[in-house]
């Protein structure tokens, strides 16, 4: 079937438009709250993760107690963002819960990954330890920029998403190899402070 040049055109704002609806369906769901709390999650878990084993020693204790931080942190920045996306939207459409599954399923898949590729990892020592977490911290601040260049949050909702998928990437990366010894502080500021101006973004762009 040919398709004329009029026909395509329509089809092309037909797209458009229905990514801007869905932008400003997003954005009334309260997705720059959502970028904004995750922002704030990233700056208190990585200064936490910089300062805490600073001030008190590298012993087991003070680990358990960073990863109790960090683990209050992303129950807290998961329960708030049901809350907020739930008490703001008030048709749940199948698109929205097959996102929310593949979030979950992605998650669930790397750190099945991780489990299995554990008993090969073998760590001695206090530097190797570091440079262990510092590679956890960074796996584990890349897997949600994956998911926004991936998806169609960044392929086709806005380009934006794309961008800021691989720019955090890229400033983690940056951070790992070239900023080891401030990793933490880098991807609180880099990290964290461009996910929170993605909220403000998002809260004057999108609607």
């Amino acid at each position: 079937m040919d398709i004329t040049r009029e026909e395509a055109r329509r089809s092309l704002e037909d797209i458009q438009d229905a990514a801007e609806r869905t932008r400003k369906m997003a954005a009334y769901a309260g997705a720059d709250l959502c970028f904004i709390i995750w922002g704030l999650i990233w700056v208190a878990g990585f200064l936490a993760t910089h300062f805490i084993p600073s001030a008190f020693g590298y012993r087991p204790v003070v680990g358990i107690f960073v990863s109790s931080i960090w683990s209050v942190l992303v129950v807290t920045g998961i329960v708030s963002t049901v809350l907020i996306t739930r008490g703001r939207t008030a048709v749940r459409t199948r698109t929205d819960s097959r996102m929310g599954w593949l979030w979950w399923l992605f998650y669930m898949y790397i750190w099945i990954w991780f489990l299995l590729l554990s008993p090969f990892i073998e760590v001695s020592g206090h530097e190797q330890s570091q440079m262990f977490w510092r590679h956890v911290g960074a796996l584990s601040a890349t897997i949600p920029m994956f998911m926004y260049t991936y998806t169609v949050m960044g392929l086709w909702l806005d380009m934006y998403m794309l961008w800021l998928g691989l720019f955090v990437t890229a400033l983690t990366l940056a951070g790992l190899y070239l900023l080891p010894s401030v990793f933490y502080i880098w991807m609180a500021a880099a990290g964290g402070g461009t996910l929170i101006a993605t909220g403000l973004l998002v809260r004057n762009r999108w609607r």
